[in-house]
């Protein structure tokens, strides 16, 4: 659904997220990014993931990542 189909603002919307999710739309967003890009390097044999950006996010941020 869109937000006009549900007649919030977007101020309410991401104050709705943030009580649901404990944290920010754009930082659940990273985190979920973060989180994958990691699986992706852990769980491949793939060179050109190891030596590339994957998702947008540099592999030092991935790696720095508990």
């Amino acid at each position: 659904m869109k937000q006009d189909e549900l007649s919030l603002n977007s101020t309410t919307m991401k104050k709705g997220f943030k009580n649901i999710f404990d944290e920010p739309i754009y930082a659940h967003h990273r985190n979920m990014c973060l989180n994958l890009a990691a699986t992706l390097l852990l769980e491949t044999d793939n060179q050109f993931l190891k030596s590339q950006r994957v998702s947008g996010i540099q592999i030092a941020e991935i790696l720095a990542t508990p």
